[in-house]
């Protein structure tokens, strides 16, 4: 929930350096030129608390009852009326405040207000309510000004974390999936392929190719369609199964309407990945792979489990293997992209037992 006082130390420099600056050119012209020189001084600071508080109802406002989004047809009449309420408010409290003090001063120094008080109040407040009236829109106006521009900035940032977040998927799928040992293998199984089925092979290459497509295409997209990275998924397990035969088991699971889904490209596909490098590849007798999508009507949550190789230690395989580079990578990429793309809105978690490691994350439905 948002404070109500803003806690940036650069908001309360400017506004309170430039309310008492306002604040002391009143006081000074009050002095100077005004009558009622100790009433009209005492009014000039005593104004910054009210004011001080009429400006931070209009910031929770506009930030809670997200007023930011807004057309600018709907934003200025808002920003008038609200300013001219919130004006008079402010000299109404400050009628209350500083009347009984300076009452008798005032009949003093200008005894015609006695006979008609109601008048001169009413004067006090509707005249101010049109000075303060300006200046309360002037500091709504540079509010939004200054947050628009930091929102700006802040979407900006964050468009080119992402933008160098998804460089990095990309840098690390060149060297992680297809690095030479992966292309390595699958074109030697290949190779051995042609000698017992020129169509199987053939079918190898063309898997491969359009893995090598899918990777370099799925840099310029934020977002791609669920089933075209189960697709890729497919062929990758294919040419997997072309080293690991029958020791790589692999399952979909689906549940739910998947129509319309939209993913970040390569994330299921790098899970898949590391689930066959780190997992498969490490057990003796192989091992199975599970990718579990549940989809819901607000979101989809996903499931990658892999088996793990026994082993007579029980220190965590686990932490072993994000210590190497490509899985850290790997990992901890998805995990800042889907924070990206998603915010609050998304989660990441990875853990494991003796037997098994498994990731599970979930974001919202995407029907675009």
């Amino acid at each position: 929930m948002m404070s109500f006082f803003p806690k940036e130390r650069e908001f309360w420099f400017y506004h309170v350096n430039a309310s008492l600056l306002i604040a002391s050119m009143t006081a000074l012209s009050a002095v100077l030129w005004s009558h009622h020189a100790s009433f009209n001084a005492s009014m000039s600071f005593l104004w910054f608390i009210p004011f001080t508080l009429a400006c931070l109802s209009f910031r929770w406002h506009y930030k809670t009852r997200a007023w930011h989004q807004l057309s600018m047809g709907k934003l200025v009449p808002l920003v008038i009326l609200y300013g001219g309420l919130m004006a008079f408010l402010v000299m109404c409290v400050l009628s209350l405040l500083l009347m009984p003090v300076f009452w008798s001063t005032l009949i003093q120094e200008e005894p015609a207000i006695q006979s008609n008080p109601r008048s001169f109040i009413t004067q006090f407040i509707i005249g101010g309510s049109l000075q303060m009236h300006i200046t309360m829109c002037i500091w709504y106006v540079l509010y939004i000004s200054f947050s628009t521009n930091k929102r700006l900035k802040e979407r900006e940032m964050s468009n080119l974390q992402l933008a160098a977040s998804l460089r990095e998927a990309q840098l690390s799928r060149l060297n992680n999936q297809l690095n030479p040992h992966f292309l390595f293998n699958a074109l030697n199984n290949i190779r051995f392929l042609i000698h017992e089925s020129t169509n199987a092979a053939d079918d190898a290459i063309v898997a491969l190719s359009e893995i090598l497509r899918y990777t370099l295409a799925s840099e310029k997209a934020n977002q791609i369609r669920l089933e075209s990275e189960l697709q890729i998924i497919d062929k990758y397990i294919a040419i997997a199964k072309l080293q690991f035969e029958d020791r790589l088991r692999f399952s979909l699971l689906t549940k739910g309407n998947l129509d319309g889904v939209m993913i970040p490209p390569m994330i299921l596909q790098m899970l898949v990945e590391n689930a066959v490098k780190h997992g498969i590849e490490q057990c003796k007798d192989g091992g199975e792979i599970l990718l579990q999508i549940e989809a819901h009507s607000e979101q989809v949550k996903f499931l990658v489990k892999n088996s793990l190789a026994i082993r007579s230690s029980p220190t965590p395989q686990l932490h072993k293997n994000m210590e190497n580079h490509s899985t850290q990578i790997g990992l901890t990429n998805i995990k800042q992209r889907l924070s990206l793309l998603y915010g609050s809105q998304t989660n990441f978690r990875a853990q494991q037992n003796d037997q098994c490691f498994e990731v599970q994350f979930a974001i919202p439905r995407n029907n675009a």
